[in-house]
């Protein structure tokens, strides 16, 4: 069957969104595979409901932008982002306060607790709070019972326990509520799912896009609307767990959601789809993703995209080509903070008056700095830290030429480099890959040949997020794919990896 489009061409359905387009389920969690054409999918279900008001609750303001457009002509559908509904309970009233924190900021609440004044207690009440904000849990004090063992453990190296610092994380509660503290976005976020908002007195049914990316308290808001619930997404595009992501399509059919699937890309062409295929069977995937095997190749206007694991290595791939090549930054420049690699530089020289990071202002000097990152656990400064012991006092010459000769228009440079969290979303139809993501081969050989010093197998521990990073990057791809050889993986080394999992060699978490 056939839905008429926004420009009032007819487009067919497959099979798959046709059962999905037709489905009366209270509650329905789609498995929607790269490119598969999820948006269409919820448009056409929207368009056989024009009587009913619908929510459509999208990730992030970049998707929410984009859905505004798809579903300008279907008036009964209102797009809007958790955040802004929770920002249009709460957030303004903190607008002042609005902001991150970091771990040095909360020494100050273990003084006023009586805590060890000590950057690893810090960064434990830094995890702590932050990992309520993002859960379900209504209290500090109930959260903290079944949080964590290895906080515990932490903890018992100082001879306290998870008791002890309770009162340091309801001070700094109290403190962000009273606007005396910085209040983060899941603060306030924090305060609206408290509130227990009913969206069943204005919505009939609300469809939830990028659903494998909410995290526990997102989940609570939407599992208490009376009406209808749809939610969508691709678990294997899972990769903000770091912000509490913990996969809504699972968590949904455990409570009773019917399963559907989207698994035909309209994106990826076969030959992308296989290699697609190799990871998802590594990490357990049940259904196969097919490509379209009418896939015709790249437009030749679109300039080809650099995807990246880390900042580090954008940095290093525009080092080395920025005098050749016209570079876009995907998500801006600034996005990527490169600015902080230069205060760092100057803090090891001992340049303290011309820093200006906040941050980086508070340490008197480089040492210290390492110091922090080794006992708060700081991995995204302990990579800026790598990236300035590489270039040194060239930081400021990269930097300045990078930031001078960067294309300012996507569509002028000569390529576009990015992060794989940044591209999520976006297709390309020529996609590199550099070689700082996790290989398997790596994988295995540690799960094999790891040992301590008691001749005893240590479990290596794995991110499934390392994996689904790469599924991600390579499918941005809807024509040619430079794919390192050491990111091609086959049966023999699935086989391989899912054994030593099950025997215990691997982790996967």
């Amino acid at each position: 069957m056939d839905f008429v489009s926004s420009n009032n061409q007819s487009i067919s359905l497959t099979d798959e969104q046709e059962a999905i387009v037709e489905a009366n389920d209270d509650f329905m969690a789609i498995t929607a595979f790269a490119g598969t054409g999820k948006t269409y999918t919820l448009k056409a279900f929207a368009q056989r409901r024009p009587r009913d008001k619908m929510l459509y609750l999208a990730f992030n303001k970049t998707l929410s932008d984009e859905a505004k457009v798809d579903f300008w002509d279907c008036p009964q559908v209102e797009v809007r982002t958790l955040h802004s509904l929770a920002y249009a309970y709460a957030g303004y009233k903190y607008k002042d306060t609005l902001g991150s924190f970091r771990v040095l900021e909360l020494e100050k609440y273990l003084k006023a607790t009586g805590l060890p004044n000590k950057i690893s207690i810090a960064r434990i009440l830094y995890e702590c709070l932050n990992q309520w904000m993002i859960s379900s849990d209504v209290s500090i004090r109930t959260f903290m019972k079944g949080y964590s063992k290895k906080v515990q453990e932490s903890l018992s190296e100082h001879k306290l326990s998870k008791k002890d610092i309770i009162p340091a994380l309801e001070l700094v509660w109290k403190d962000m509520l009273d606007a005396k503290f910085t209040m983060p976005h899941n603060g306030y976020f924090k305060l609206f799912q408290l509130s227990k908002p009913e969206l069943g007195s204005i919505y009939k049914q609300i469809l939830v896009d990028e659903a494998q990316d909410l995290n526990n308290a997102m989940i609570s808001i939407i599992l208490g609307f009376k009406g209808k619930k749809i939610l969508v997404g691709d678990p294997y595009q899972q990769i903000y767990s770091w912000n509490g992501a913990v996969n809504a399509l699972r968590k949904a059919e455990k409570m009773g959601a019917k399963p559907y699937y989207l698994t035909h890309s309209f994106r990826c062409p076969d030959h992308i789809a296989s290699i697609a295929n190799d990871y998802l069977r590594l990490l357990g995937s049940k259904k196969t993703f097919h490509g379209d095997p009418d896939g015709t190749g790249p437009h030749n206007d679109y300039p080809p995209v650099i995807i990246a694991r880390t900042n580090a290595a954008i940095f290093d791939f525009a080092a080395r080509f920025l005098d050749s090549h016209k570079i876009f930054y995907k998500g801006g420049f600034d996005s990527f903070q490169f600015e902080i690699l230069k205060d760092i530089n100057h803090l090891k020289n001992g340049n303290n008056n011309r820093i200006s990071d906040p941050f980086i202002s508070r340490f008197k000097n480089h040492e210290s700095l390492e110091s922090y990152v080794k006992d708060a656990i700081d991995i995204p400064m302990r990579v800026r830290l790598e990236v300035e012991k590489k270039y040194g006092q060239q930081v400021h010459t990269i930097f300045n030429a990078m930031r001078y000769k960067q294309s300012k228009n996507e569509m002028d440079a000569d390529v576009v480099i990015s992060t794989a969290h940044k591209i999520k979303g976006q297709e390309y139809g020529k996609v590199r890959l550099l070689e700082d993501f996790v290989e398997l081969t790596d994988v295995l050989d540690r799960g094999i040949r790891y040992r301590d010093n008691k001749t005893k197998y240590v479990p290596v521990t794995i991110s499934r997020e390392e994996f689904q990073l790469l599924y991600v990057a390579i499918t941005r791809a809807f024509g040619q794919l430079e794919l390192p050889l050491r990111y091609r993986i086959n049966e023999s080394s699935i086989t391989s990896f899912q054994k030593l999992v099950k025997k215990g060699n691997i982790v996967l978490t």
